[in-house]
């Protein structure tokens, strides 16, 4: 008696995406480059040498480059299909913007926020949004990185 070999199982259907990380990604991303609109320096003390803030963020390098990054995430998430492919190429270059968009931002935060009208400065509630958003930003990102690597790792 010969037994056949057992039929293969058809591969696993692949984790169904949560719909949560493309949202949080609008909202941190909006966020963000809503953050970058008004100054993140003001004057410490302001009592004595009156108020005073610095330039609009979108004018200083990682305020520049928090802005156009977050847009541009966001026309990536808008733009992807739900092709394997798509997201492929999509997913790995998001997880590169949001890593150079809070690399940029750290470095900001380690030189501090320096001297307004020759004045001490201190970070605005507008930076704290920034450095709220652009984590959640890069979060999300990852999350939707993570799904496609399973899935490249698992076989198409």
């Amino acid at each position: 008696m010969q037994f056949r070999p057992e039929p293969e199982l058809p591969p696993a259907p692949p984790p169904a995406e949560r719909p949560i990380w493309r949202w949080l990604l609008y909202g941190s991303a909006a966020g963000a480059a809503l953050a970058t609109r008004w100054p993140w320096q003001q004057v410490k003390f302001e009592r004595l040498f009156g108020e005073a803030r610095g330039l609009p963020a979108w004018q200083s390098t990682a305020g520049g480059t928090c802005l156009a990054t977050s847009l541009l995430l966001v026309v990536l998430a808008v733009a992807e299909t739900d092709h394997t492919t798509s997201r492929r190429a999509v997913r790995p270059s998001s997880l590169l913007l949001a890593t150079l968009a809070l690399g940029s931002f750290l470095l900001a935060v380690v030189q501090g926020p320096g001297s307004v009208r020759g004045t001490t400065a201190v970070w605005t509630g507008w930076f704290w949004l920034e450095a709220l958003c652009l984590p959640l930003l890069w979060l999300a990102c990852f999350a939707r990185w993570r799904t496609v690597a399973r899935r490249v790792r698992s076989g198409p």
